[in-house]
């Protein structure tokens, strides 16, 4: 049976597409959300994402997939940002016109296989950056624009992309890899980020994952998402464990549109139900269509455990093994073309599949060494084995009647049409959601971090990002005729005064400013070093001194400038001199009552205990260990070593009461 190339009304694909462009004149939105067209064909969505699904579900939306529309277009000109608008409540249709990381650096054994060093000061190791997750919220979408320096869309390196019982997204023409993502050196491979200053493992190293299990696999749901003309790779790897899925869709999510992607230098590709119980009933309806799967050295093209997929004009090159119909999954083969591949396809393991054989859109094989029983390849390679198909009468109409698909091209096209408009950055998609990047708006950046609702959001030096400061607003909202954007991570100028502020520069032989192999210098200075600077900065000059602000102004030491690397390095920074003893002569017993009294009248900030409970009081059996007279004692140096004897200076004493109770504090020797 050949599926028709028709809509929910019936009509040829190119009678729709007038009869669209009729009524979007006058709901041009609809449009700009879904629909273009390319070499007079239609790339607009098609497949279960199209669908509205079943009235009275959970998974039902009227209209089907939209993503964002009708929310604001933003532009993302950060990780940060990004990671606030695809995470936040609101609707939002997110532009990315660049490559993105985090922007933290860090060190690795190699690449290839991504164990952290022991040392992250650049001393040892090949540098990449920490990884991160990002948890998109329900109705986003997110869209790559060519760089027309670079020719090619934005890539997103070393950041795992998750939609956790979410629904209605879309994602287009983005490029995807976790290559040089950073693991710990003992435990499973898994994404490390950096935040709040520690190393932290965030998930599973996956380019994309779908999945619906927040609380139970087959209560929670999620669905009706739409993936189109992204790419995905991985690169080297050191094993097959190295990296995870490139688009992995597990549990309850439903209504899924993967078209027109480009797959490639990877070993296990895409996961479709994460084991033989994930096989309930309705759990994925997927189609995919138009897909290239280039040198996948390993499996899943998907594996496909349970649910419902519609395939058809997917093209597979060099790969081992392919789409497997397996654990009471159920697909549909429509015009696919396998190329020196393994096994392509497959349904001998308690799967079943529909095999359309309408001559013209039937299923061809060249060089392959696994067919399907009845098949043969083209180019008169001999098979090594013929695969049992367990067969099913399933269609997609059976399971949604206003199923369609724009347009079904015959097998022999398929390798052609697949390797010219498969992957990012073949059409210009996004001049059908902004007809010109919008530009950046930081209250509309505050807002969404204000209302994320998942996951926090980390600056470029990993710290969480609560809120943004009213100066950074201010700046922004200046009304400026020319902008430079620098990344939260990137180089900036070591000093500038061109933006409104004045700089009165001492030029004192010996005591001047001092620039090495710095980029962007003030005018009338050069690096000491040779190096080029990229530009000279305009300085606004002024007269002031402390002085005139308060005539008792005085400094302790004013260095010349040759000294202040030394010296700073020397002593700046914490412990460093004997400050503390100014201000006693020993360090003073802890005393649990003025604690007490402390926790009690503090007028600002709470205080939280060890766990990050507010602390409201102090508990008697605290203050009995306290004055519990010690039986037995410790002393341990700052860094942990234990000590045979308290040495003079700072260290840690930990005592034991009579009752076994442990307590430790800092005390001084003199």
């Amino acid at each position: 049976m050949k599926l028709t190339v028709k809509t929910r009304l019936g009509m040829t694909c190119s009678c729709f597409v007038k009869s669209l462009m009729t009524v979007f004149a006058a709901c041009g939105a609809l449009l700009s959300a879904n629909a273009q067209e390319a070499d007079g064909r239609n790339f607009g969505i098609d497949g279960f994402a199209a669908v509205s699904g079943t009235p009275g579900t959970p998974h039902y939306l009227e209209g089907g997939t939209t993503g964002g529309a009708g929310g604001k277009v933003v532009y993302a000109n950060t990780f940060q940002q990004l990671q606030a608008y695809l995470q936040a409540k609101d609707p939002y249709v997110v532009i990315v016109d660049k490559d993105m990381d985090t922007g933290i650096k860090c060190w690795v054994d190699d690449l290839s296989t991504g164990h952290l060093c022991n040392n992250q000061d650049g001393s040892e190791g090949v540098e990449t950056t920490y990884g991160e997750r990002v948890m998109i919220a329900s109705n986003k979408t997110l869209v790559g624009v060519v760089n027309p320096e670079t020719g090619r869309a934005p890539l997103f390196s070393r950041i795992t992309f998750v939609m956790q019982c979410a629904s209605n997204v879309i994602i287009r023409n983005c490029r995807f890899t976790m290559e040089g993502a950073p693991i710990l050196k003992s435990g499973e491979n898994k994404i490390v980020a950096f935040r709040d200053g520690v190393q932290k493992e965030v998930g599973d190293p996956d380019c994309m994952s779908i999945l619906a299990d927040e609380n139970s696999a087959k209560t929670d749901w999620g669905g009706h998402i739409w993936i189109d003309h992204c790419e995905f790779f991985n690169g080297n790897a050191a094993d097959k464990d190295r990296y995870d899925g490139l688009l992995d869709c597990k549990n309850n999510v439903q209504w899924m549109t993967f078209s027109y992607n480009h797959f490639h230098h990877h070993d296990k590709a895409c996961l479709f139900g994460k084991g033989d119980s994930d096989v309930f009933d309705g759990c994925r309806t997927i189609s995919m269509h138009h897909n290239w799967f280039d040198n996948i050295a390993g499996s899943r093209l998907p594996l496909q455990r349970g649910g419902h997929l519609h395939y058809f004009n997917n093209y597979m090159v060099g790969s081992e093994d392919g789409w497997d119909v397996r654990s009471k999954a159920v697909g549909y083969i429509q015009a696919c073309y396998f190329k020196d591949s393994k096994a392509p396809v497959r349904s001998d393991r308690e799967g079943s599949l529909n095999i359309d054989k309408t001559e013209g859109y039937g299923v061809t094989y060249e060089n392959c060494r696994q067919l399907m029983e009845g098949y043969a390849n083209i180019d008169g390679t001999k098979a090594d084995k013929s695969l049992t198909v367990n067969y099913t009468d399933w269609t997609p109409e059976k399971t949604d009647g206003g199923y369609f698909v724009n347009t079904l091209d015959k097998t022999a096209d398929v390798p052609g049409t697949v390797q010219k408009y498969a992957g990012a950055g073949k059409i210009e998609i996004w001049t059908a959601y902004a007809d010109a990047v919008p530009a950046e708006d930081i209250d509309e950046y505050a807002a969404a971090i204000k209302d994320n609702p998942t996951e926090p959001t980390y600056d470029a030096n990993g710290d969480k990002i609560t809120g943004i400061s009213a100066d950074v607003a201010q700046v922004e909202a200046g009304g400026a005729v020319a902008m430079q954007y620098y990344s939260l991570g990137g180089v900036r100028p070591p000093v500038r005064s061109d933006r409104e502020g004045s700089l009165n520069i001492d030029k004192t032989e010996g005591y001047g400013v001092t620039y090495e192999n710095c980029r962007q210098l003030m005018e009338g200075y050069a690096n000491i070093d040779g190096t080029k600077a990229d530009k000279s900065l305009t300085v606004n000059y002024t007269d002031w001194t402390p002085e005139k602000t308060d005539g008792g102004y005085f400094v302790n030491t004013l260095d010349k400038t040759a000294d202040v690397p030394g010296t700073v390095q020397k002593y700046a920074g914490a412990g460093k001199i004997e400050i503390w003893t100014a201000y006693a002569d020993a360090v003073p017993a802890e005393d649990i009552d003025e604690y007490a009294a402390a926790i009690k009248d503090n007028p600002t900030e709470p205080t939280y205990d060890a766990n990050g409970d507010k602390i409201t009081g102090i508990s008697a059996d605290v203050a009995q260990v306290e004055a519990g007279g010690a039986v037995a004692m410790q002393y341990y140096s700052l860094g942990g070593v234990r000590l045979d004897a308290p040495a003079a200076g700072i260290c840690i004493k930990k005592s034991v009461d009579g009752k076994g109770r442990l307590s430790a504090m800092k005390v001084m020797v003199k």
